[in-house]
């Protein structure tokens, strides 16, 4: 556990509230290259995805539920196709979204995205790991997609959202990274536009003070601990 963690740790044992309500802190809603900068980038986080795989960008099939997941946010690309991208991968591959905290620590609490097959032999199994980075490395969840649209859409995708908060340690100190990785298989890229669509991908949580903050709230949360015992 680092310092932070522990610090933190002390603070909520001595009562004191640390956190508000996990926010939205990274969004991919548009995509291009490969390559993508998050398009929402919270508390001077920065966020970068990375693609492995057969992926295609498409304006034909972005998820048109106006959410990440189910989370809602200052923005998506899900109003509809033509005001949005989606990407899809035939075969498998993986994309990979890695963060870093700014000035403040951040504390990660879920990882949200948008996801639908096209046609029967389109990839079906999907998989969230952490991968790298100054958070603990598992595998978060796994599952698979049983529908297919049969066309390009747009289309109310699967709504799939997963808690990151039974991690041993999921905060990351001021400066500090991590990577989480999603993982489609299952598909049959011998037959013709076997794609699954990935879009509107989020990660939530929630800033913390910097180390010197922590430390005055500490020693206050202390203070009030042992007049409590008084």
């Amino acid at each position: 556990m680092n310092t932070l963690n522990k610090t933190m740790a002390g603070l909520l044992l001595a009562g004191i509230p640390m956190t508000t309500h996990a926010a939205l802190i990274f969004g991919w809603e548009t995509w291009a290259s490969g390559n993508e900068a998050a398009s929402i980038q919270n508390g001077g986080a920065t966020g970068l995805g990375v693609e492995t795989g057969d992926w295609r960008e498409s304006s034909a099939a972005a998820s048109n539920d106006g959410t990440f997941g189910t989370v809602a946010g200052a923005s998506t690309s899900g109003s509809g196709a033509l005001t949005g991208t989606n990407i899809g991968v035939t075969g498998d591959g993986s994309y990979s979204f890695t963060v870093t905290a700014g000035a403040q620590g951040l504390i990660l609490e879920g990882f949200h995205f948008d996801a639908q097959r096209k046609r029967a032999n389109s990839p079906e199994n999907w998989k969230i790991e952490t991968i790298a980075g100054s958070i603990t490395l598992a595998t978060i969840s796994s599952g698979t997609l049983t529908t297919s649209t049969g066309a390009n859409g747009p289309s109310d995708h699967v709504d799939i959202d997963r808690s990151l908060t039974g991690l041993a340690d999921n905060v990351l100190a001021p400066g500090e990274s991590a990577t989480i990785r999603v993982t489609f298989s299952g598909g049959n890229p011998t037959n013709t536009d076997q794609t699954t669509f990935f879009d509107n991908v989020a990660i939530t949580g929630t800033f913390v003070p910097e180390p010197g903050s922590l430390a005055l709230l500490g020693l206050g949360g202390l203070m009030i601990a042992r007049r409590r015992k008084a």
